[in-house]
């Protein structure tokens, strides 16, 4: 047990420290967050540890009734696994009060220690129904969409902006969302 929780702090430290010295990244302007909130799919990312154990991952959205700089996190994914297939996980976000696309996103551990994590929302369509998001030490990368798809072309403007912003585009993949139907619809 000591092992694990000496792990997980340098897990922590690496990540406050990658972010030190990092070129801050552009956020939407004109980001709207009301419009934001609801159903999205991750379409891609920068593969991680749980993407390999989670496929059709979903995220729902809404703002904190008491607290209207928080933003409520529920994720849903499908586990690789029998006998757990439905995974549901918590967090929340705290909104930058100048720059509304600049979340920090808090995982809660234990008690109150948390993992903060950036969560920078460079990019949005027009209508919101894509997202680019990203973290300023650049390890962190999610396109996220309101449906199951997205065309080719904007998938490719999507990673070229990603790449000319300083992102290693050639570890993005897109997540299996093979699932039957919606958790969240």
């Amino acid at each position: 047990m000591k092992v694990i929780h000496s792990l997980f702090l340098s897990l922590i430290l690496c990540m406050v420290f990658q972010t030190k010295g990092q070129q801050d990244l552009p956020v939407v302007s004109d980001f709207d967050v009301n419009q934001y909130m609801g159903h999205w799919y991750l379409f891609s990312s920068i593969s991680s540890i749980v993407d390999f154990f989670c496929v059709c991952t979903q995220t729902n959205y809404t703002l904190d009734p008491t607290n209207s700089s928080k933003v409520n996190f529920d994720e849903y994914c499908n586990v690789h696994a029998t006998w757990a297939p439905i995974v549901h996980s918590h967090s929340y976000a705290e909104i930058d009060p100048v720059e509304n696309a600049k979340w920090t996103n808090v995982n809660p551990v234990v008690g109150t220690l948390a993992v903060r994590a950036d969560y920078y929302i460079i990019d949005v369509d027009s209508n919101y129904q894509w997202a680019l998001v990203g973290s300023r030490n650049r390890s962190n990368l999610y396109i996220l969409t309101r449906t199951k798809s997205l065309s080719d072309d904007i998938y490719s403007a999507i990673l070229a902006k990603a790449q000319s912003l300083g992102f290693d585009v050639s570890t993005v993949e897109k997540t299996n969302q093979s699932c039957d139907s919606s958790f969240l619809a």
